[in-house]
């Protein structure tokens, strides 16, 4: 793993208490794995479904000292950080995440206001910003036809809010993370994004159907997160948001060409097939906002590496 001399830097041979709330998905086994590389701090790991975070502490042989459990036991204990990496689940609506983004932030922040010097770190999403025909930069905007809201909105806009609440409390250490696209061998199969269906198509040995249209996405690397996340421990007093990037993002069919040439991935290009998302259209989804440079964050993997590092990975389990 990376980042070890700042771990070495940041916690100063004293443990340190991590929180994390939403720890069965994606970004939260990273972020375990991450931390088990560490034998400095103590994690507190908070689910709906806390027997799904005992199976991956055993499956993946997490030897960290951890608490797990639900979200009644969160106010019991003292932490120098809460990462917040509730989403919504598989099993949730879209119409959902206004009341599940909203319940679990309230829930950090309620805690930050007894204990000011708590960083909470909260994942926000590139889709705060409205316009994906051009990459992301500093001054992008977020626009919205107000009289006319569709499903497709609904994830933007509970993100941007709270990123504004979040601006609004600038006495308490809050940093948002707008993650684009993140891959990593924990990844579930059975989640609808491109990726996901390139390996399983691979996996069972079928032809992948996909549109004509070259997207480009930024797939983060797990330690490249850890670093940033790293680095904002290292702040005493921060209240701002950064976007994640890699070195470079990918295109689909440089994508594509990987999986075929290197997995053998058999594909058929549908011209007039359109892809539907759930929370809108996303062309080039990466960004060209580096803001996180001012805290020392330098990505160690582009897209492509991360890509090639994780599927070996899924590949040999």
């Amino acid at each position: 793993m990376i980042a070890s001399n700042s771990v070495i830097k940041y916690l100063n041979h004293k443990k340190k208490s991590i929180a994390i709330i939403g720890a069965t998905s994606h970004i939260a086994k990273g972020l375990i794995w991450s931390f088990n590389k560490e034998s400095d701090v103590n994690l507190f790991l908070f689910a709906r479904n806390p027997e799904k975070i005992n199976l991956f502490l055993v499956d993946e042989k997490i030897n960290l000292k951890c608490f797990y459990g639900n979200f009644e036991k969160f106010h019991d204990y003292d932490y120098d950080c809460i990462i917040n990496c509730v989403g919504i689940g598989r099993n949730d609506c879209v119409e959902n995440v206004f009341d599940i983004t909203e319940k679990y932030d309230n829930l950090v922040i309620s805690y930050l206001q007894k204990n000011k010097e708590s960083l909470y770190i909260n994942f926000s999403s590139g889709a705060v910003y409205s316009n994906f025909d051009t990459p992301t930069k500093v001054d992008s905007e977020f626009s919205l036809k107000v009289n006319y809201i569709k499903k497709e909105n609904f994830y933007s806009i509970a993100k941007i809010y709270s990123e504004a609440k979040h601006r609004a409390l600038n006495h308490l250490n809050i940093v948002d993370i707008r993650v684009f696209s993140y891959f990593s061998h924990f990844v579930e199969l059975n989640s609808n994004f491109l990726i996901t269906e390139i390996i399983k198509a691979i996996k069972n040995d079928n032809l992948l159907q996909t549109n004509s249209e070259n997207i480009i996405r930024d797939y983060s690397n797990p330690s490249d997160l850890f670093s940033l996340i790293l680095k904002c421990m290292e702040k005493n007093k921060i209240n701002d948001c950064f976007d994640l990037y890699s070195k470079s993002p990918i295109n689909k069919f440089e994508l594509l060409k990987f999986y075929s040439v290197n997995y053998g991935l058999k594909y058929t290009i549908e011209k007039n097939s359109k892809i539907s998302n759930s929370t809108g259209y996303k062309n080039l989804y990466f960004s060209s906002n580096y803001k996180a440079k001012i805290i020392g964050f330098e990505p160690q993997y582009s897209s492509m590496d991360t890509i090639d590092i994780e599927t070996k990975l899924i590949i040999k389990s």
